[in-house]
């Protein structure tokens, strides 16, 4: 069992490394205001895998919360969108 639970972590790391790579790789050749909107997505999957695995479900004020995170980040990226030029 350890060694099975090393082995899930060692995953999990790898993953999170990765995963932390490609943002930065976009961050570089993209435009931020395309892509920071597409991070918070987090939010979401976070959300759904935490109900789905521990059943939490969150409280008001987090819902809230993320709910202005969400609408900011679609602010900024339809700001990004109009520029003149």
């Amino acid at each position: 069992y350890p060694l099975r639970r090393q082995r899930q972590m060692c995953i999990r790391d790898r993953t999170m490394i990765a995963a932390q790579t490609l943002l930065i790789q976009a961050m570089r050749r993209g435009d931020a205001s395309l892509i920071v909107p597409i991070f918070y997505t987090v939010l979401i999957f976070s959300g759904v895998l935490d109900f789905a695995v521990f059943a939490v479900v969150p409280d008001n004020a987090s819902l809230i919360g993320a709910g202005l995170i969400v609408a900011g980040a679609v602010v900024i990226s339809l700001r990004g969108r109009q520029r003149p030029g």
